[in-house]
């Protein structure tokens, strides 16, 4: 019987996380957001890639707050690990629970019309971006749009563009989407015009017993 496989290439979770974590993280990026001194404090574009209005650590209010964050992502990670384990995409079949899951880093990008991020590669074994808040004109800019939508979209880039396979792929986020994918990845996102901040989460991840 014939049959038709995708033999390489990586692979990309997509999934939505609670209202909850939505909401104490955009209260967490607006207590810096809104207080000049920590956002200098927590600045962390020096080790980014982006050209964006501000980038800052990931702070949360009490350790509860975090535990719970850090619970609700670790979930999401180690789906998504397993789910490389099932199509036999992952370098190891180790079993690895929530204490195997190490966020390297964690960080806000909060973006104004202009602003972009030029391709790029994380550290780690994955990465995720979580998206918060859109500017309220985007998508009236997206239908404006005469190509297939760019503005404010993150693009991935792998492989050689030929007919029959893809080299780029576009996502068009949307706040609670959770984007997962291998640290290699090259991706970029593209700048807007329309007034409003686009606001994402984005974090990186070791498996410690993958590089044991």
């Amino acid at each position: 019987m014939a049959a038709v496989v995708k033999p390489f290439g990586p692979s990309i979770m997509f999934d939505s996380v609670s209202d909850e974590l939505v909401t104490r993280l955009n209260d967490a990026a607006d207590r810096v957001l809104a207080d000049d001194r920590m956002s200098r404090m927590l600045d962390w574009s020096q080790h980014l890639a982006g050209n964006v209005y501000k980038e800052f650590l990931v702070t949360f209010a009490n350790e509860t707050e975090r535990q719970v964050a850090f619970v609700e992502l670790k979930g999401k990670v180690l789906q998504y690990y397993n789910g490389l384990v099932a199509e036999d995409a992952a370098p190891s079949r180790a079993t690895i629970g929530p204490d195997g899951v190490r966020f390297e880093a964690m960080w806000m990008v909060s973006q104004r019309a202009g602003d972009f991020n030029p391709a790029h590669r994380h550290g780690g074994h994955f990465s995720g971006v979580l998206y918060l808040r859109l500017p309220d004109g985007i998508e009236n800019e997206w239908e404006r749009e005469d190509q297939p939508p760019s503005a404010g979209i993150i693009e991935f880039i792998d492989g050689r563009p030929n007919p029959f396979a893809r080299s780029c792929y576009r996502v068009q986020p949307r706040p609670g989407m959770l984007i997962l994918f291998p640290a290699w990845l090259l991706h970029t996102v593209y700048p807007f015009r329309c007034c409003g901040e686009r606001r994402s989460m984005s974090f990186n991840v070791v498996l410690p017993q993958l590089t044991d």
